[in-house]
């Protein structure tokens, strides 16, 4: 088999990091473009892997540390719930990439019996601020990368129409936080508008268009 260089296998992963904004990629993962799983093509997750070991090991240069740090490389997670998050993360993605799309029956499980739909739909409602806790806007970015529908219309409508009163004030406040978040990944640095501008568009978004 022909050896791959460093060079080329960072060149793949540079391109699913321009695909994904990420690079939490399954050790399993193969490509031959860097962002399509193809069987016959190289084995980049193993190679991200590898670069990790090589790091904790201080086997890695600083050149390629940069190279990596520039393209969102996680050199490891703080702890054992980012770790199953991350995990779950990679399982839906790698199901986005096969059907293109987050669409499956509310009791799907992957292969090695992960409930996956069950998983998902708990994202969706920390989302809305029914789960007591807050998605971190890296998670709603992730998950955004993989089009995550928070809401369909029906439900969208009415949550907007929703009259903030006492019983449901802590809830309706993680929700408006999720969406404020959700308005802010449309933007980058040099193109946010101030804050003037910025409450305006976020109001005509939440009267106006559903944020999937």
């Amino acid at each position: 088999m022909e050896k791959r260089s460093w060079d080329f296998y960072y060149f793949l992963a540079k391109a699913y990091f321009d695909h994904f904004g990420n690079l939490l990629i399954t050790q399993k993962f193969i490509t031959s473009d860097g962002y399509t799983y193809d069987a016959t093509g190289v084995k980049l997750g193993a190679w991200i892997n590898r670069q990790r070991i090589l790091y904790k090991n201080h086997k890695l240069s600083i050149e390629k540390i940069n190279l990596l740090n520039s393209i969102g490389m996680a050199w490891k997670t703080s702890n054992v719930d980012d770790e199953r998050w991350n995990y779950m993360f990679l399982k839906a993605q790698d199901y986005f990439m096969k059907y293109k799309s987050l669409d499956m029956p509310y009791n799907f499980v992957t292969e090695d019996n992960e409930r996956l739909a069950k998983w998902l739909n708990m994202q969706i409602a920390t989302y809305l601020g029914t789960t007591g806790t807050s998605l971190s806007f890296r998670r709603i970015m992730l998950l955004e990368s993989i089009n995550i529908e928070w809401f369909n219309s029906n439900k969208d409508f009415k949550l907007q129409k929703e009259e903030i009163n006492n019983t449901n004030k802590r809830r309706k406040k993680k929700e408006i936080r999720s969406r404020f978040i959700s308005f802010l990944t449309r933007y980058d640095s040099s193109s946010l508008p101030n804050k003037e501008g910025l409450n305006k568009r976020f109001i005509y978004t939440l009267d106006n268009k559903n944020i999937k």
